[in-house]
């Protein structure tokens, strides 16, 4: 009897989870255990058995929307979940800077916020520069591993008219930090909701290290459920850096995802170096043997990143992040003449060849990928002496024509021989110098100067006395011979004091009397 009755009644608790919707085969999973040290906290998400989330977890969001997510990333060896990474020192607005896109605000964008609970004091103007570093470091790991594969893509950041990333301060409430589905919900609820937007979010607690959302979905077209917003990457103060950073929104472009031949199962790959592999505590090989991978993207461009896959391969037929929307390829500049010359009126004559004293004019052509001139770019360029010193340090603009030109005045000690002009920097977003055509030497001669060659053109003097006046020079090699010559006519003057008045020319002999 006990055996009919507990099968009467698993068959009844079977009929009711189909009943009610629920599989016995599909019922909700027990989360993973928290482990706080290491960044692993799982409260608050629901692992996910099928749908858009399948193989991860999900977390319900307002009005019966969800968001999927890989779950929390263990920190790195050696880092300290607990403890606030300080804050950057000596940086400049050069170098937090990423490259702008259009108008820094439309179309598909990153938005960097820094968020923190109400209970928690704000740190926002000691970390504003952190953050945008950060930013620009995450971005800067996307450019490196574009050229690898022989190509560029740069993330497209909400920035401001300076190019720095717009960093968002927005304070949570007391609980909002507690889990990333309360740092949804209240994101959510404030707006940052949009489907043109991505969310990098630094969060002043020490909750987790890095986790962000991801869409299972490998399909290759633009309409990949990775390729629109919102999602968002969460990266707490213990592991605030742009290799985290870089980390949580390659999960919010769509990688890794389970189909790529070096998936490990959630989310991540099993070949390093690699910043999107050994995330899981699975088995990794060591595929690429630069540990410097680990700041890149995608061993070998096989799985999830690629800006030319081969035809037929994997990152061919499935979703490839680097065709995410949310990066764009910058338009290249590069030089297409760099002359030296001297300007003749208004016409530029090109010349190699200077002397000490004269004026060097220095002419740059910027053109871009199909050869167009490349009009309101900033070229920073040099003119150095032999030795390397400096004469010169110019910018200038780049015309409708694609011109940039500026001058150098040689000093008249100049040392002579070989001199360099060298172009430094050119800038112009959306457009990337081309680091191999673009950083360009000139190379120019410097002479001694010329003799000054003075002419003997004429001068009167009248009899009577008056001052003479001497319209020109034989020279300075002559300087003796005109106080001579000076006294010999003061002495013929005097010597016919008693004769009229009477002018005396040197056009053709200096001692004939006109």
């Amino acid at each position: 009897m006990n055996k009919s009755f507990f099968l009467a009644t698993s068959i009844v608790l079977a009929l009711w989870l189909l009943v009610a919707g629920l599989d016995p085969a599909h019922a909700q999973r027990p989360l993973p255990p928290n482990e706080p040290a290491r960044g692993l906290i799982y409260d608050g998400l629901e692992v996910a058995i099928d749908g858009n989330c399948r193989g991860g977890f999900k977390i319900k969001l307002p009005n019966g929307r969800e968001q999927c997510t890989h779950g929390p990333d263990p920190a790195p060896a050696h880092t300290n979940v607990a403890q606030s990474v300080p804050p950057l020192r000596s940086m400049s607005p050069s170098s937090t800077a990423v490259l702008c896109d259009g108008d820094g605000v439309s179309g598909n964008r990153v938005q960097v916020i820094y968020a923190h609970a109400a209970d928690v004091t704000s740190r926002y103007a000691t970390y504003l520069a952190s953050f945008q570093q950060w930013a620009t470091d995450a971005d800067a790991e996307f450019h490196n591993s574009a050229l690898q594969t022989g190509g560029d893509r740069r993330v497209r950041f909400v920035t401001d008219a300076n190019c720095q990333p717009v960093v968002l301060e927005v304070q949570l409430s007391a609980t909002g930090d507690d889990t990333f589905s309360n740092t949804l919900n209240e994101l959510w609820n404030k707006g940052f909701n949009r489907t043109d937007r991505k969310y990098m979010v630094f969060v002043d607690a020490r909750r987790y290290c890095g986790i962000g959302t991801i869409e299972y979905d490998d399909s290759p077209g633009a309409s990949n459920r990775n390729n629109t917003g919102p999602h968002y990457g969460r990266i707490d103060a213990g592991c605030w850096s742009g290799v985290i950073a870089a980390h949580e929104l390659m999960h919010n472009l769509g990688g890794v995802q389970m189909s790529a031949p070096h998936s490990d199962g959630s989310w991540h790959c099993t070949d390093s170096y690699d910043n999107m592999c050994d995330h899981s505590g699975r088995q990794i090989q060591i595929v690429c043997p630069d540990p410097s991978g680990d700041s890149l993207f995608d061993c070998n461009h096989d799985d999830y990143f690629h800006t030319n896959p081969p035809d037929g391969s994997y990152l061919a037929t499935h979703w490839n992040t680097a065709n995410n929307q949310f990066l764009f390829e910058p338009k290249t500049a590069r030089v297409d003449s760099f002359l030296t010359g001297k300007l003749i009126g208004s016409a530029f004559t090109p010349t190699s060849t200077f002397r000490q004293g004269e004026t060097v004019v220095l002419r740059i052509n910027l053109v871009d990928q199909n050869d167009a001139p490349v009009s309101g770019a900033m070229v920073n360029y040099t003119v150095n002496q032999p030795g390397g010193a400096v004469q010169c340090a110019l910018s200038s603009t780049t015309d409708a024509s694609g011109i940039a030109q500026g001058t150098c005045a040689l000093p008249m000690d100049a040392p002579t021989g070989t001199w360099h002009a060298l172009i430094g920097t050119v800038t112009r977003s959306p457009y990337a110098a081309n680091d191999t055509q673009s950083m360009t030497q000139l190379d120019f001669t410097v002479q001694n100067r010329a003799p000054t060659a003075v002419r003997l053109s004429s001068f009167t003097a009248r009899a009577s006395g008056v001052p003479l006046p001497m319209g020109g020079l034989p020279g300075l090699a002559m300087a003796g011979a005109l106080g001579w010559l000076a006294l010999a006519i003061i002495t013929k003057l005097k010597s016919r004091e008693s004769q009229p008045s009477r002018l005396l020319s040197a056009t053709d002999s200096l001692f004939r009397w006109s």
